[in-house]
């Protein structure tokens, strides 16, 4: 099965961890920029400091989903660092107008 696997990190890392992903089988991947929306108040308190994020979208095959996160583990500790956040969505989540979205960056980019 084909995953989406969102990975927002700090504004100027997003190549790094794209490096690492990149360990599994990647269909596709992009960066977007993003602003976190948090308070500073809650910011400092949980020690997260600047709000300008990179967003990555990777589509990866499931399979592959355990040794992209202990990659990332190894190579980054997000669980350690709050250095940043992955999750998954399934690719039938994303809706159509998502996935059109998506196809038409990935055929630019051929």
């Amino acid at each position: 099965m084909i995953k989406m696997l969102i990975t927002i990190v700090p504004k100027g890392k997003a190549n790094a961890v794209c490096q690492v992903i990149t360990q599994g089988v990647i269909h596709f991947q992009t960066i977007i920029k993003g602003v976190g929306t948090a308070p500073t108040e809650i910011l400092d308190l949980l020690s997260l400091g600047e709000s300008d994020k990179e967003v990555i979208f990777s589509i990866i095959d499931e399979h592959d989903l355990n040794i992209i996160f202990e990659a990332l583990e190894d190579e980054f500790e997000f669980k350690k660092s709050a250095f940043g956040v992955a999750f998954t969505v399934d690719i039938s989540t994303i809706g159509k107008l998502g996935y059109n979205h998506l196809y038409q960056d990935l055929m630019e980019e051929a």
